[in-house]
């Protein structure tokens, strides 16, 4: 046996250099959109058992890459993965279970297996469970544990969740009413784009909760809100607010607005 162990060890390694190279194949042909090659290779690292294959197969399946669109496909390759607990699957597997895709529609559920992976301390997962804790999706509703998700998740730099906890510390939800603490996590989320947090911290500019009203700083931010925001209910809602604050400028304030909002550029 002594004298096979050397063998064993260079067959274990061959393996893992043929695994790691055929992992490498299948994320450069699905960048290239060669989603054909993709699948196949991600087929043959799944029936190994690879959990991160499992979870990129499943996604193919639930969106039509390189073939036809199979959410039951999708549901069984997640749960493959989720079962490992891989919580980029048990995230997309909560997804399923919420939107009815391959499965009954089950909030209970979904919220399940979102808690799975917000435990394993993945960011995305952490604040769409502070969405289902603020409003009673699948859970009790509870502002609190909301909050303490939001935390979690806008501590990892994510800008939805940078920006769900400024709301519960502007409307004093789950935490004592903290404007400035609302204006100091909308800016975060602001300086990386956020539509909804750069309206957010203009309105705080132009009231003066929280930070000092600064009617230029107000414009300016609520003009890189209406141009960003993609849902064209909120981008009228922002352009509108823009509207109404910028007609409380002088015309060089205006301008100097128009121009900080045009050399801005996310952080």
């Amino acid at each position: 046996m002594k004298r096979l162990f050397p063998a064993l060890v260079m067959a274990f390694a061959l393996c893992g250099a043929a695994k790691a190279g055929l992992v490498e194949e299948a994320r450069d042909a699905y960048q290239r959109k060669d989603f054909a090659t993709a699948m196949r290779h991600w087929q043959t690292l799944a029936g190994q058992g690879d959990a991160t294959a499992q979870t990129s197969l499943g996604h193919m399946y639930e969106t039509g890459q390189g073939g036809r669109q199979d959410h039951a496909a999708a549901l069984q390759w997640y749960r493959k993965a989720a079962d490992q607990g891989h919580a980029p699957a048990q995230f997309s597997l909560a997804f399923m279970y919420q939107n009815g895709r391959g499965v009954a529609r089950d909030p209970a559920e979904a919220a399940k297996w979102m808690r799975m992976a917000a435990e394993r301390d993945y960011g995305p997962a952490q604040d769409v469970l502070g969405r289902y804790c603020e409003k009673g999706n699948g859970v009790p509703q509870d502002f609190a544990e909301a909050a303490k998700w939001y935390a979690r998740a806008a501590e990892k730099g994510l800008p939805p969740a940078e920006t769900n906890l400024g709301v519960l510390y502007e409307t004093g939800k789950g935490v004592k009413q903290d404007f400035a603490e609302a204006a100091k996590w909308y800016a975060r989320a602001a300086d990386r784009g956020h539509p909804e947090a750069q309206s957010n911290l203009g309105i705080l500019y132009a009231t003066g909760r929280g930070i000092e009203q600064d009617p230029v700083q107000a414009v300016m931010w609520l003009t890189l809100a209406a141009s960003r925001a993609a849902d064209p209910g909120l981008r009228a809602t922002f352009a509108r607010n823009r509207e109404l604050a910028a007609s409380r400028l002088t015309p060089a304030q205006l301008a100097q607005a128009e121009n900080l909002a045009r050399e801005w550029k996310p952080k």
